[in-house]
């Protein structure tokens, strides 16, 4: 069961079928920002560590690519939402 907890994209499917709102989102499997379809503010993160290791907010377009970087380096798996 762990694995599955800590895979915030599966579980996020997971209680949006069950009738849980959550905030808009992406998964991108490679590190190449041009792949981002969602714009404005935005929470770049491991899709699968159980912590806050490679978390960033991006606030600006110019800061975008620096959370990539960091969410990759954690994971090669990474959730961008609203």
């Amino acid at each position: 069961m762990q694995g599955l907890i800590c895979d915030k994209w599966k579980v996020r499917g997971i209680v949006q079928q069950d009738g849980v709102r959550v905030a808009d989102g992406q998964l991108l499997k490679r590190n190449d920002p041009a792949l981002v379809k969602l714009t404005g503010q935005l929470i770049v993160k491991p899709a699968r560590e159980d912590n806050s290791i490679g978390v960033g907010h991006v606030r600006t377009p110019d800061m975008l690519s620096a959370a990539l970087n960091k969410a990759f380096a954690a994971d090669d798996h990474v959730i961008i939402e609203r």
